[in-house]
């Protein structure tokens, strides 16, 4: 695959949209490149470190789960970046027994 250079949309998403300041950015990359690259490219540029380790990146709609994934870039791709995912609220019934 020959190197070339594109242009992503990045999105963001709860703690990654804080942490960044934004929902929606650019960023110029080298393609391909591989997944360990791509993800501290992000965490450098948009001061992601906090959430390094629990990050989850999503290319055009699809999870990327592999870091040894080698991915071809391509100008107008959306690189998704979300943040680990709470659970919410939990409602707990209690049951007062008589002793």
């Amino acid at each position: 695959m020959p190197e070339k250079e594109v242009v992503l949309t990045v999105l963001f998403f709860a703690k990654a949209k804080d942490l960044s300041g934004t929902v929606q950015s650019t960023i110029t990359l080298k393609s391909p490149i591989d997944y360990s690259s791509l993800l501290n490219t992000v965490v450098n540029q948009f001061n992601l470190n906090p959430l390094r380790h629990s990050l989850i990146l999503a290319l055009n709609e699809e999870y990327l789960e592999d870091s040894q994934q080698v991915l071809d870039l391509n100008n107008n791709d959306c690189l998704a970046i979300i943040p680990p995912i709470s659970g919410g609220t939990y409602l707990i019934n209690t049951i007062k027994v008589p002793y």
